[in-house]
């Protein structure tokens, strides 16, 4: 299994987001059988987007920019604590407590953390 997927498509919608971040759509051309692979290997994961759509042919100094770029995001894609809140809402799906919203049931979890780490504190 390739980590990298190159394919034809044109960028289609871009949308801001509140926290800065951005919302890109893209759509293809009829991707290939091993093309599919690659983009259901894709889903959910992390990684560098890369959109060409000049004339000329990427230069060499780009394709070292993009590889250096490939280094750098692997070591932290995201911070421990954006970590921390993706898992508990996972967990909080999976217990399917709908009598509480996801913002008390993150407050009630982290508490819970903290005072764990607080109770190992030497008075």
């Amino acid at each position: 299994m390739s980590d990298k997927l190159l394919i034809l498509g044109s960028c289609e919608g871009v949308n801001p987001r509140k926290d800065k971040s951005w919302t890109l759509r893209f759509i293809t051309q009829e991707p290939t059988p091993t093309q599919e692979r690659a983009i259901l290997d894709a889903y959910g994961g992390f990684g560098v987007i890369v959109f060409h759509s000049g004339k000329e042919a990427i230069s060499d100094e780009e394709l070292k920019e993009i590889d250096e770029l490939d280094v750098d995001i692997y070591d932290k894609p995201k911070t421990q604590s954006k970590r921390l809140r993706s898992v508990l809402y996972l967990l909080w799906k999976q217990e399917g407590d709908d009598m509480i919203e996801f913002k008390d049931y993150y407050k009630m979890k982290t508490e819970k953390i903290i005072e764990h780490f607080k109770s190992k504190l030497e008075p």
